[in-house]
């Protein structure tokens, strides 16, 4: 199961068991807008019969809406606690940052709509993926250099297959994938690095770190074949430790050494670890799988800034990202996942709502009954509270 499977299972294992108290830590993650309410529903009759909830989140919307009262944590200390109907999502977010933050909007693509050559190309890509059986089906889609293009998805969707054929930890059954004009279907994961592919996984402890091992070390995984870092078959560690400095402090890692294992750091140093070893180089073409997932809206900020960054300097970015306000907010276009399918969203004239319906659903269209998946997700909150 994928990271987002294993948490709606979580979901609805404590909605089912919640006797006295029940603890969400970031339950929405990965629900769509329709799920999130049916959700907050069943919250709310559990509130009814008694049950007292504690609600753990970044996204300071939904503590608004569902909350009675918020404590706000900075550094491990407590900064704030009141009724949530005191405060504002902005002076939520400065308690928690420390600092008034500015409103985090993408400028305006760079890549013209008629961009002859786009960084990435899908021609009616098909594949299954031989330990889960799951697939995608003709896929076909373009991100062009200097844009953000989002994928919006229920975990389980393809997404995952997707990001695997896409960096070249799967090989496609059928179709073409072009980077920059050229078929890399049959090329591996260090060929398309070296085109210019990084990938931010969405499992940073499991994908894209090595947690036993140190800073240093995690950030050459990719590198410590190149002349520019070994010679007869010897690391150049002098060289390596520079440029680890280097990318650990215009990153922002935080840690005590650069020995030090990536397993004593925090989640978002973590993945500015990550973002580090990935965007240091300045790919040409940048796989973002939920890069925010768990973290605090400061570090959350941190990494759409580099992707914001990059795609400022004509990188092309493939957000596949199941939170939708946030991909929203931070994308060019947008297309949605559904039972292996990529469904392009009529953008920019679709709503939050829509979206929300292609991921669930398969269209933008509303359907009197919700549809037999929504029907189905529903039922599921509505049994377990």
């Amino acid at each position: 199961m994928s990271v987002g499977e294993r948490q709606r299972v979580e979901i609805l294992r404590a909605l089912a068991v919640a006797r006295r108290v029940l603890i969400l830590d970031e339950p929405t993650a990965v629900l769509t807008p329709q799920e999130t309410d049916q959700l907050f529903a069943a919250i709310g009759r559990l509130r009814q019969q008694g049950l007292a909830v504690a609600f753990i989140s970044h996204k300071l919307d939904e503590v608004s809406r569902l909350c009675d009262e918020v404590t706000i944590l900075r550094h491990g200390r407590r900064v704030h606690h009141g009724p949530t109907a005191e405060l504002t999502t902005d002076r939520m977010a400065e308690l928690m940052v420390g600092q008034a933050l500015s409103p985090l909007r993408p400028a305006r693509s760079l890549a013209p709509a008629s961009a002859p050559m786009p960084t990435l190309r899908l021609e009616n890509v098909s594949a299954v993926d031989p330990i889960s059986n799951r697939r995608i089906e003709a896929v076909s889609l373009e991100v062009r250099p200097g844009e953000i293009v989002g994928i919006a998805g229920v975990e389980g969707n393809g997404q995952d297959l997707l990001a695997a054929i896409i960096v070249g930890l799967r090989r496609p059954s059928a179709g073409r994938l072009l980077i920059d004009g050229h078929d890399v279907g049959r090329l591996g994961v260090r060929e398309r690095h070296q085109l210019g592919l990084a990938h931010v996984p969405a499992d940073r402890q499991s994908q894209a770190l090595v947690p036993t091992m140190n800073l240093v070390e995690n950030l050459i995984l990719k590198d410590y074949t190149s002349p520019a870092f070994a010679r007869t078959g010897l690391i150049r560690w002098g060289r390596v430790d520079a440029q680890a400095a280097e990318r650990l402090g215009r990153f922002d890692v935080r840690a005590g050494s650069t020995r030090t294992e990536a397993r004593h750091l925090s989640g978002g140093n973590q993945q500015k670890l990550v973002l580090a070893r990935e965007l240091g180089g300045s790919p040409r073409l940048i796989v973002a799988h939920n890069p925010v997932r768990g973290l605090d809206v400061a570090a959350t900020r941190f990494v759409f800034e580099q992707l914001l960054a990059q795609r400022a300097r004509g990188a092309a970015v493939l957000l596949i990202h199941s939170d939708l306000d946030e991909l929203l907010g931070r994308s060019d276009r947008v297309a949605g996942m559904f039972r292996g399918r990529c469904l392009p969203a009529d953008w920019p004239r679709c709503d939050r709502a829509a979206i929300g319906r292609l991921m669930l659903l398969g269209t933008q269209t509303e359907r009197r009954d919700g549809g037999p998946e929504a029907t189905r997700e529903c039922r599921k909150l509505d049994q377990a509270s």
